[in-house]
């Protein structure tokens, strides 16, 4: 029962044993446990009539929001992941992340996210709430009909919207509906998709400003849903003090950034540059 202490510890049952056990005799289908031989080759049988209907719950520690995607296609399914975790970071982590082989192979389909400009296998990041829209990609060598399958849809709290854009039908659908999405591909450029944990008809879609502000020294830029279809997406983003010293450049490629504050409770002047379009604002750190 991994509810038990930091890191779990086992149940136990016997025949008669009343109060001394910590569980009863009933087991969710597919729950694993352990029976002990007296000595000897012993063996252990059960039968369809050893099943009940019963409420007991699955034991086995479940993964906590993770969204996995499989691609099908050519009769060859491939598959991608966005998970989040509060130990992980925006960018590409050892512990957490797995780079992308893009598959040379012309049958065989790729859907990727990108943790800048490196495609991801498996993106971990550290919250939800500061990654309402994640890109992706899709490839493949062939033309032909392809679909995208959602699972793991029931590791988020129900509360998640899940929605997957496909932006060059402009069709949005919403996975816990209808978890499987089919679309025509020409092979030659890459197809772009949004994969949404916030409603997207509530999202802000602005061009011309991004999403700044500062939360427990952390400055926080994050970037329109807009830019996401541009592959080739990148921005500098300056930090100055308000005497007008710079104090901060980072040049990013990602949607959302985090950019460490110096602690102090003062105003920060913030300028954006991303492609022709730039954004000067104020943010109080506090």
């Amino acid at each position: 029962d991994p509810s038990i202490g930091a890191n779990g510890d086992y149940l136990y049952y016997i025949n008669g044993g009343g109060v001394a056990n910590t569980t009863n005799q009933y087991i969710a289908s597919g729950q694993g446990f352990f029976v002990r031989a007296t000595g000897g080759a012993g063996s252990l049988s059960l039968t369809n009539n050893d099943r009940v209907h019963n409420a007991k719950p699955f034991f086995k520690d479940v993964q906590k929001d993770v969204l996995v995607l499989k691609v099908t296609g050519n009769e060859v399914t491939t598959q991608t992941a966005v998970r989040f975790n509060k130990n992980a970071t925006l960018e590409a982590d050892r512990l957490y992340d797995v780079f992308k082989i893009i598959s040379d192979k012309p049958d065989v389909p790729n859907l990727f996210t990108r943790s800048g400009s490196e495609p991801m296998a498996i993106n971990t990041l550290p919250s939800i709430e500061e990654t309402e829209v994640m890109p992706a990609w899709f490839s493949a060598g062939l033309n032909g009909k392809y679909s995208i399958s959602a699972t793991e849809i029931g590791s988020f709290d129900p509360s998640v919207p899940l929605y997957l854009e496909d932006l060059e039908t402009k069709t949005i659908q919403n996975l816990r509906d209808n978890p499987e999405y089919s679309f025509d591909y020409s092979s030659g450029a890459d197809r772009q998709f949004l994969i949404w944990f916030a409603d997207p008809a509530q999202s802000n879609n602005s061009t011309e400003n991004a999403k700044v502000y500062a939360n427990g020294n952390t400055l926080h830029v994050n970037f329109p849903v807009s830019e996401l279809s541009n592959r080739d997406f990148s921005a500098q983003v300056y930090v100055y003090d308000v005497t007008g010293r710079l104090i901060n450049k980072t040049d990013t490629r990602q949607i959302n950034n985090q950019i460490q504050l110096s602690g102090e409770a003062t105003i920060y002047l913030v300028s954006i540059v991303a492609g022709d379009i730039v954004t000067n604002t104020k943010v109080f750190n506090n």
